[in-house]
């Protein structure tokens, strides 16, 4: 009897991290989707405001706090509230099907024996570039936080430089390719930090976060 409740019993737990799997999963190709989507629009806004910048701006040097307000942060907060808000619906559809089928002790039980076990996939550096206890409602402020303090270093120089037609291959299109490694990260170095894996950390993150809220709130 026992041995069959064993075995019942770890049936029951593969079921459950596969739910888990699939829907950690869907979120990061929808992220990925979700990025690749609304690139065109980015490229977009720095195209227009290169065109928009008067000449004496373009030959002194281009604000780099103006590029930002305007064009990058404004793209980068719709598009994490956008993922963020799909995600959270996302995952609590998930928990309210093991509610409806009393079956959340299993969610419980399968967190409080692997808690980490969710964050296939992602580096260390990239966790630890999260806060820890980073919920669903925190998501957005806090990777783009993280953005905003990597996107620091761009070379804005490249801007005017294309924008004057000084280089040949333009210095807006360079300004792009730049934004796509903090956006999507560098090919060559699987291990960089970029807002693509950082978001999605921070998904896995923040449900991680609140399956250990609810078990702590059940222990007690």
């Amino acid at each position: 009897m026992n041995k069959s409740k064993n075995v019942a019993s770890q049936v029951t737990q593969i079921e459950t991290q596969l739910d888990f799997i699939v829907w950690r999963n869907l979120e990061f190709e929808k992220v990925n989707c979700q990025f690749e989507n609304e690139l065109p629009v980015l490229k977009e806004g720095i195209s227009n405001f290169v065109n928009n910048q008067s000449y004496s701006a373009l030959f002194i040097g281009i604000d780099e706090k103006v590029f930002l307000i305007d064009v990058l942060n404004p793209w980068v907060i719709n598009l994490v509230e956008k993922c963020r808000n799909d995600a959270e619906s996302r995952f609590n559809k998930l928990l309210s099907r093991y509610h409806e089928y009393s079956r959340f002790d299993d969610v419980l039980g399968l967190f409080s024996s692997f808690p980490f076990w969710l964050r296939g996939g992602l580096t260390d550096k990239i966790i630890g570039s999260i806060p820890k206890n980073v919920t669903f409602d925190a998501i957005t402020t806090t990777v783009v936080d993280i953005f905003i303090s990597s996107s620091s270093t761009l070379p804005l120089d490249n801007l005017r430089g294309g924008a004057l037609g000084i280089t040949g291959h333009t210095g807006y299109r360079i300004l792009e390719n730049d934004i796509k490694k903090l956006v999507f990260g560098d090919w060559q170095n699987l291990n960089s930090v970029c807002l693509l894996n950082t978001l999605q950390g921070a998904i896995v993150l923040a449900a991680e976060n609140n399956i250990k809220g609810k078990t702590f709130a059940a222990s007690v």
